[in-house]
């Protein structure tokens, strides 16, 4: 069974662990560690807002092949279950790998995201 390249924004198939994009020198993950981050709190965002947000980050995070993704969703219950239960979501259709609070920072959700097949 052979695996499918993962694919740049611009169309170019990506190798594992390649930095950046041969054709258009987009970088494939944000940070040394592979991870990015969204804040989705800090703007009077609402729920149905901040898990839009949530879901055009995962996107993004996916298409530069990050390792994961914190979203930031602040203290407050509203957020924090609007962003949990997206991530619920998530995993159930296959597209994160795992979620968890950020280690000492209970304003923050950590992903995983699936290696690319």
């Amino acid at each position: 069974m052979s695996r499918r390249r993962p694919l740049c924004s611009c169309g170019v198939p990506l190798d594992p662990g390649q930095s950046v994009c041969v054709k258009c020198d987009r970088p494939t993950a944000l940070g040394r560690s592979g991870w990015t981050q969204v804040d989705v709190a800090h703007h009077g965002q609402t729920g149905p807002v901040a898990e839009r947000q949530a879901d055009a980050a995962l996107a993004q995070a996916q298409g530069l092949l990050a390792a994961g993704l914190v979203i930031v969703h602040g203290r407050g219950d509203r957020l924090r279950l609007a962003v949990r239960n997206r991530a619920c979501r998530w995993l159930m259709e296959g597209r994160i790998a795992k979620f968890e609070d950020e280690p000492g920072n209970p304003g923050a959700l950590r992903v995983w995201l699936r290696p690319p097949v």
